[in-house]
């Protein structure tokens, strides 16, 4: 049993309140984790063996409605994810910062996502994508695409069609550009549920505090967060800015500050304090206090899985790791049980 520090009555106000609507079929609610590759499950299968997608089946067991996914493209992963396929020449977002977005110039070019939906019901497709995109369409199951033209400006936006008495059974989304000129940028794909609780997977490979914060860029990976709209969001990121002091503590400190910042007032959050790597590579001790100092300075609560396994040696010797910083898939489990607890609080 992991202990969440400062969990309140009040921290999970927002979340609590959405997931009892999803429970009464009168609403939907969205659960981001945002991480690196320990969250988008390097090593394994990310469509069965990443931590959200395992704590989203705990989730279901336990009678929640679990009705809806979102895939983000991964700039680093996304071909490792059996749930989509890529036709054409797509690639990451030619931006200064790291994104979340595969671009692509040439009409015709498409993403498919597939989706198991366990529930038949009244669902929508969601999709993540530029404002200042080109037009592209949106199909289902290979019946007739809607045209979608972005309204322009900067930055992400979402588009949403609806989808009706959908069957259950496996679905596919196809986003396929169209127009005659510019960059379509899609940055997440989704079928989400009228009434239900939709996961997204926000993990990033090797991504840092940094990379996600950006200097506020229009296309970071954190304005693709909150263009998402979550309710809750886990945010696990520390050990990419520790190897190497790739991000010096005190600056780790201000971009996990700049993070909750965006999120917090439309979102409840809870910091991870990440599972232990090998200390010959990575010191996190000042790491995992820069958590809890952004935790007590915002209010937000803590989970420390740090705490739950114990230092590397110990969860080496658990049978949790799969290397020095990622875990098997038996800890990837762990991680979902814990990040489980504070999805149910």
């Amino acid at each position: 049993m992991t202990e969440i520090h400062g969990m309140t009555a009040a921290a999970l106000r927002r979340w609590r309140w959405r997931r009892a609507a999803t429970v009464a079929g009168t609403g939907a609610a969205r659960y981001a984790k945002i991480g690196d590759s320990i969250s988008a499950g390097q090593g394994l299968q990310p469509s069965t063996q990443s931590p959200p997608v395992v704590m989203a089946g705990m989730l279901a067991a336990q009678g929640f409605p679990v009705r809806g996914a979102s895939v983000i493209m991964n700039p680093r992963t996304r071909t490792a994810d059996s749930r989509l396929a890529f036709r054409g020449a797509w690639s990451e977002l030619d931006q200064d910062a790291l994104t979340t977005y595969a671009a692509s110039r040439t009409a015709g070019d498409s993403i498919e996502f597939t989706a198991s939906i366990g529930d038949a019901g009244d669902y929508r497709a969601r999709v993540i994508h530029g404002a200042d995109s080109r037009p592209f369409r949106i199909g289902v199951d290979g019946g007739e695409a809607v045209l979608v033209t972005p309204r322009g400006g900067v930055g992400p936006m979402a588009t949403e069609i609806p989808l009706q008495g959908l069957a259950a059974g496996e679905h596919r989304v196809t986003v396929t550009v169209a127009g005659d000129a510019g960059v379509l940028q899609v940055g997440s794909i989704g079928i989400e549920a009228s009434a239900g609780i939709a996961v997204g997977d926000f993990g990033i490979s090797m991504s840092t505090t940094e990379d996600w914060v950006a200097g506020g860029a229009p296309y970071s990976a954190l304005r693709h967060v909150v263009a998402w709209a979550p309710d809750l969001a886990i945010i696990a990121l520390m050990t990419n800015d520790a190897h190497g002091l790739a991000v010096p503590p005190d600056r780790y400190a201000a971009n996990l500050r700049a993070m909750v910042d965006a999120l917090v007032g439309d979102c409840d959050v809870v910091l991870e304090v990440q599972i232990p790597g090998d200390p010959a590579l990575v010191d996190l001790d000042p790491y995992r206090k820069a958590v809890y100092a952004v935790a007590d300075e915002t209010g937000v609560p803590v989970l420390d899985l740090f705490d739950r396994w114990g230092d590397f040696g110990a969860a080496r010797d658990a049978g949790l790791m799969n290397d020095m910083f990622h875990p098997n898939a038996t800890g990837a489990a762990d991680i979902a049980a814990a990040e489980l607890a504070v999805v149910t609080a």
